[in-house]
């Protein structure tokens, strides 16, 4: 998902400081300020007490500068979450609805869905109507893959799907852009601008939630569709953040963060192979791992997003994505287990208290085939794939 990190309107990012003599070419203040510390001095006057004004002069354009900066990375925010709901809709366009392909989940990997993102931010690629040519983006991938693509598009039942999201697009499209407008007046017409933008992003969600949308879609495709609902409610929570209301933002992100941790239980559960595992595991570690705490720093005071954002280096000069770390993890992990136990050991990551079954378990069998060893185990330390397999070893011996 790669939830952009959207600053608080309160928060202080502090840049090097400016000097008064770097001010004095835009601000009258400031020259009016060096010209009387110069009278000052050829009078040999005190200028102590010119200190305090020239101090909330330059704390107030520093906090000018400062806001100016927040409502930049806001606007930056709003561009991103809109191009990365472009990606991942677009990634329905190859596993349909139904029957999924193989071949589909393998081209839809972790690294070329963040190179597609990559490739959106430098107009490499377009969105369209909430879409991106996906033949354009596979073109050099094989016949395969641009057969499938066109499998999905002559199915009914998908382009069904398709209208509403164009739709739905459409209305998350026309909000940010009102987001963007609200920024630029005063306080009455961004609050009326910004309510607008809310009741489209409101009925926007209330189609990405749509029951048809989910319909027939196997596991993969509900990640897709439940990525772009996520991205939605953020937009939301953008919209509270420009109001000033804390309070607000803070609940809302609770509760979206609620909302992910049921939704990415009920997609694991529901996947039926260790293709689709393939594509699930990385996405699902990864929103767990990144996008969550993300998603969280949103909530924090302003000080302390500073402190946790300013190791942060998220530039790519050359606009190509490394194989993520995520991945990485997979395949080193998969060739040492099984789909079953690698599936349950992701459950256990998200939801921890399903480890428990499995120890009483493991503990029983033990103690009944004499291996104490194993019996009196701390099970609490083991790590969650080795829980698993051990616990296949033993039920696969029953």
């Amino acid at each position: 998902m790669n939830m952009p990190i959207v600053l608080s309107m309160g928060q202080i990012c502090d840049k090097a400081t400016m000097t008064c003599v770097a001010f004095a070419s835009e601000h009258p203040e400031i020259q009016q300020y060096l010209v009387e510390v110069g009278q000052a001095l050829l009078n040999r006057i005190p200028i102590v007490a010119l200190g305090n004004e020239v101090i909330s002069i330059h704390s107030q354009n520093q906090q000018m500068a400062n806001i100016q900066e927040n409502l930049t990375g806001i606007k930056n925010g709003m561009d991103t979450l809109t191009s990365s709901v472009g990606v991942l809709q677009s990634g329905m366009m190859m596993i349909g609805v139904g029957t999924f392909a193989s071949v589909a989940l393998s081209a839809l990997s972790l690294r070329q869905t963040l190179q597609l993102r990559e490739d959106v931010k430098q107009l490499k690629l377009e969105v369209k109507d909430g879409f991106i040519d996906l033949k354009k983006a596979f073109r050099s991938q094989g016949d395969e893959i641009i057969k499938r693509i066109d499998e999905v598009a002559r199915d009914i039942k998908f382009e069904e799907h398709r209208l509403i999201l164009v739709k739905a697009y459409g209305e998350f499209l026309e909000a940010t852009r009102l987001m963007k407008i609200a920024l630029t007046g005063d306080e009455s017409f961004k609050n009326s601008t910004l309510q607008n933008a809310q009741l489209m992003l409101t009925r926007a969600l209330a189609d990405y939630n749509n029951p048809h949308i989910f319909d027939g879609v196997c596991a993969a495709g509900e990640l897709r569709r439940r990525e772009c609902a996520w991205a939605i409610q953020q937009a939301l929570i953008m919209t509270y953040q420009l109001q000033n209301q804390p309070n607000a933002v803070k609940d809302s992100i609770k509760h979206l963060s609620d909302s992910i941790m049921r939704d990415l239980c009920h997609i694991v559960d529901r996947c039926e192979s260790s293709y689709e595992l393939d594509f699930l595991f990385p996405e699902v570690l990864r929103i767990y791992t990144q996008d969550l705490p993300a998603l969280q720093i949103q909530a924090l005071p302003p000080d302390e997003q500073k402190q946790l954002l300013s190791s942060v280096d998220d530039t790519n000069d050359n606009g190509i994505v490394e194989e993520p770390p995520e991945q990485i993890l997979y395949d080193l992990v998969k060739p040492k287990s099984h789909y079953e136990a690698l599936k349950d050991s992701l459950r256990f990551t998200l939801k921890p208290i399903l480890r428990q079954d499995y120890m009483d378990y493991i503990r029983q069998r033990a103690s009944a085939v004499k291996y104490k060893g194993i019996a009196l185990c701390d099970w609490a330390n083991v790590s969650n794939l080795n829980l698993a397999n051990i616990y296949y070893y033993f039920k696969l011996r029953e």
